[in-house]
């Protein structure tokens, strides 16, 4: 959706300069000043206490980054249309930096179960009123590791794992490939009694493998069998421009071992949705 002529003072009065490395300060917003169009952030949860925003110059996000310039300060409701849209100062004294040429941004949320992330890149535009000017934006679910086969080597137990394609969502929204943003696809595992909810931090990588388009298969992740009193959580992380992991991971699929696992004359059935660990309302899923 496009609107037009609306927003321009709320943009200028919102991206004041402060004190910061940029002078004059430079603004990255989702308004065009070049045919005064203002574009829109889609599909997002709002809450901003549950989510995570960061951008970044691209080859040095160590350095030139948000620093202390959370989300909250850019990513902002438009009460008379309802609609979220960006609009930012990158002279604020809290961030690192002053980015120029492209700004790579990277959002992502906290649902409870699952997480969404939306992630975009504007190159630099110094004629203009605004310098980083970005165009649609939706979020979309990090995709969920789905088991697809799994054989038993030596006393252990080793699962084949899909994740859905990314690509047919970002061509439809962003007209981009997947692949210009999303460079790998890191496997995390957890192991406990229950889910230990979507931040990145409670989840180590056990393989990750670079994404290139279409689907993403991984092998040979052995299944930790051994320990009755905690389950194995499977999730999936991404990696955005090769310089930065989501803050969240996709929702779980959780392993439960059992003698038929692997077993030539049975299936491979005992990979599941947590159903104790649904949270806000979401409907459990069927057993798999």
């Amino acid at each position: 959706m496009k609107q037009t002529g609306l927003l321009v003072l709320a943009v200028l009065l919102a991206v004041s300069p402060a004190a910061g490395i940029c002078g004059p300060a430079k603004v990255f917003t989702t308004w065009d000043f070049t045919d005064f169009t203002y574009y829109y952030v889609y599909n997002f949860s709002g809450d901003l206490g549950a989510s995570n925003g960061t951008f970044w110059e691209p080859g040095s996000r160590g350095t030139v980054n948000e620093g202390a310039y959370g989300i909250e300060n850019w990513l902002r409701f438009y009460e008379p249309t309802s609609q979220w849209y960006i609009s930012g100062n990158l002279g604020n004294g809290d961030v690192a930096g002053c980015p120029a040429g492209d700004l790579v941004l990277v959002m992502s949320e906290d649902l409870g179960f699952a997480a969404n992330f939306a992630v975009t890149q504007s190159d630099e535009t110094p004629a203009k009123a605004a310098h980083y000017n970005f165009p649609n934006i939706s979020f979309q679910p990090v995709p969920r590791p789905q088991v697809v086969s799994s054989s038993r080597q030596a006393g252990s137990v080793f699962v084949e794992i899909r994740v859905a394609d990314l690509d047919p969502a970002f061509s439809s929204r962003f007209a981009k490939a997947a692949s210009e943003y999303i460079t790998a696809v890191h496997l995390v595992s957890y192991l406990g009694t229950s889910d230990p909810g979507r931040n990145a931090s409670h989840w180590s990588v056990l393989q990750t493998v670079p994404y290139a388009g279409g689907q993403t298969m991984m092998s040979g992740i052995e299944v930790i069998c051994g320990d009755p009193q905690n389950q194995q959580y499977l999730a999936i992380r991404l990696q955005v421009a090769g310089e930065f992991d989501t803050a969240h991971v996709s929702a779980p699929t959780v392993i439960e071992c059992s003698p038929t696992l692997a077993d030539p004359d049975d299936r491979f059935r005992r990979i599941r949705r947590d159903r104790g660990d649904l949270k806000r309302g979401q409907a459990p899923g069927p057993a798999g």
